[in-house]
């Protein structure tokens, strides 16, 4: 079973969207541009990022097996949070909007099997979505900051407005992308609480605050 490390003061500067009051916690590492044969982390990531058009592929299993093992560790991991229920859990949305054939709702899917697994709903709410298609992230060597991702492609979808505490489900980048919405009703930062599930692509480390 996956178990979850800390981000210390030795690597923060590796994770510029942190700030230094964030507790970081990870399960592995992802090495970009290394391909499967890196480690079997990097494997795993690899099919999870699969795109939709392997569908009818042979390599699907492989998508569909990388979700049941994060899945899995998320389960475990949520099994031990008492209040799991009482928090609200947000997916970040994926490069492509929903009516795009290229859209991928793979971790929408994870947190639907993490539920089967743990044998009871969570507060599962899509608080922001993506109105516009873009190049994936990890797929562009100039990335957009936080900043840019709110003002040219993230909205916030009020009819999804919950009281914090939120767990958001995504890359280390958003947490910062995360800060740039402000809550109607809440206006200290210190709301947007996250018991944030990450992974660097895409979800790898949990954000406990």
């Amino acid at each position: 079973m996956a178990t979850l490390k800390e981000v210390d003061k030795s690597s923060r500067a590796l994770h510029s969207y942190l700030k230094d009051d964030d507790k970081c916690f990870f399960y592995e590492e992802y090495t970009s541009h290394a391909g499967f044969a890196y480690s079997n982390f990097n494997q795993l990531i690899l099919n999870f990022k699969k795109e939709i058009s392997k569908k009818a592929s042979s390599e699907w299993g492989y998508k569909l097996g990388a979700i049941e093992t994060i899945a899995t560790w998320l389960a475990n991991t949520f099994a031990t949070v008492s209040r799991i229920k009482d928090i609200t859990i947000i997916p970040i949305p994926p490069s492509k909007v929903k009516t795009n054939p290229e859209y991928d709702d793979r971790l929408l899917q994870v947190l639907k099997r993490t539920e089967v697994k743990l044998g009871f709903n969570l507060d599962i709410r899509e608080l922001i979505i993506n109105v516009k298609d873009r190049e994936p992230l990890h797929k562009v060597s100039n990335r957009l900051s936080p900043e840019g991702l709110k003002q040219e492609y993230l909205r916030f979808d009020e009819a999804c407005m919950v009281i914090p505490p939120f767990i958001a489900v995504s890359k280390s980048k958003n947490l910062g992308c995360l800060r740039q919405f402000h809550f109607r009703g809440y206006s200290s930062e210190s709301h947007i609480r996250p018991f944030m599930v990450v992974m660097p692509e895409p979800i790898s480390s949990l954000f406990l605050n």
